[in-house]
């Protein structure tokens, strides 16, 4: 994966709380942009030191189904959809391709 990371933009989010959110990855295997995306987003939570604890990644059919989790209650219409969380509470999300890049879309969510 030859992504480079910006860090100019990356270390501008609040690392604080982004260490104390949760992350869900929702994504298809099929789908060209969760195999663009979701290894770049892995690079940006390597490059950050980001606990591994806190990433969940579910894999999903082309019916947006799955077995065995609570990805009905997640309301997935794209992929992938990366979800932030802190604590129960859903802080925001990147919707099958981020906005302006995944760094800064991260920093928007973790500075709303």
């Amino acid at each position: 994966n030859s992504y480079v990371v910006n860090d100019s933009v990356v270390f501008m989010a609040d690392l604080d709380l982004l260490f104390t959110c949760n992350i869900t990855i929702v994504l298809g295997t099929w789908c060209s942009d969760s195999k663009r995306e979701v290894p770049r987003f892995y690079k940006i939570l390597d490059y950050l030191k980001f606990p591994e604890n806190n990433l969940k990644m579910i894999c999903i059919d082309r019916k947006k189904n799955t077995d065995g989790t609570e990805v009905q209650d997640l309301n997935i219409e794209l992929v992938p959809t990366i979800i932030f969380f802190h604590g129960d509470q859903e802080i925001g999300r990147i919707i099958e391709a981020p906005a302006e890049s995944l760094e800064a879309d991260m920093v928007r969510i973790l500075s709303q």
